[in-house]
């Protein structure tokens, strides 16, 4: 997931879309299909009615082994070609989401159209287009497959198409407890900033600083951590080393 967001970032035009009801598509042989059964009443509206069993006869969504059976599936269709895009295609699937891009305006375009045909021909219907390509977006539009939304999901990220700024998905603030601190709470507050790439690493670092501290100090609660107040005293010299880019924007200290 990394190394495709780390691409998307690389790309002049960003462009994602989803596959629709990808899961619905993918057929299971008929030989498998019992291990699928499941129970449903004779008559819905009456509680009091017999079961009669049924099976599905696609790929079950939420089903542990659906994600790698759809990207079998998918790289499977994707090998009977030798282009360009298809290998891209192969690289840039997530589950259900395509999220590449191109440098050129017009090559964003005409990927647009490649992968369409590429994927109708395998009965996938790409859908809810997004890009911060002016032209693209026109073309989702004419075609009744674009997604309106300014703010687009992107494998959690928030992608602003029309600035082009990747941002976080804001977490709610932490309330206020009477209950002790404990360490599985100081790990499940760290864990819930979901930051891919890292981008807030200097800052989220701290969390996991003070998850190593509190075990270090074999503690049950992290309100009963203690920290010495005085770096250095007569007979002990510490030295500092302060360093500056040249930007005035990055420090650090050692």
């Amino acid at each position: 997931m990394c190394s495709i967001l780390l691409r998307f970032r690389t790309y002049t035009y960003g462009l994602s879309t989803d596959i629709e009801k990808t899961f619905f598509h993918v057929g299971l042989d008929e030989s498998d299909r019992d291990f699928t059964r499941f129970f449903w009443l004779s008559n819905p509206e009456d509680p009091e009615s017999k079961f009669q069993v049924y099976h599905f006869k696609t790929v079950v969504f939420g089903s542990t082994s659906s994600p790698f059976m759809l990207n079998a599936t998918l790289h499977h269709h994707l090998a009977n070609y030798n282009t360009p895009v298809d290998e891209d295609m192969k690289e840039n699937i997530y589950v259900d989401n395509v999220i590449s891009g191109c440098n050129e305006e017009q090559d964003a375009v005409d990927y647009y159209g490649e992968v369409q045909s590429i994927m109708k021909e395998a009965h996938f219907n790409l859908c809810s287009w997004s890009s911060n390509s002016p032209l693209l977006r026109e073309q989702a539009a004419r075609d009744g497959i674009p997604d309106t939304k300014e703010i687009v999901n992107i494998l959690g990220l928030k992608w602003n198409t029309f600035s082009d700024t990747l941002s976080l998905t804001p977490q709610k603030p932490c309330q206020p407890s009477d209950q002790p601190i404990t360490k599985r709470c100081v790990l499940q507050i760290s864990s819930k900033t979901y930051d891919p790439l890292g981008r807030l690493s200097p800052v989220t670092i701290r969390a996991k600083l003070l998850i190593q501290e509190i075990w270090q100090q074999q503690l049950e609660e992290a309100s009963k951590i203690t920290l010495p107040r005085c770096y250095s005293t007569e007979s002990e010299s510490q030295t500092f080393v302060f360093l500056k880019s040249k930007s005035a924007k990055k420090y650090t200290t050692c």
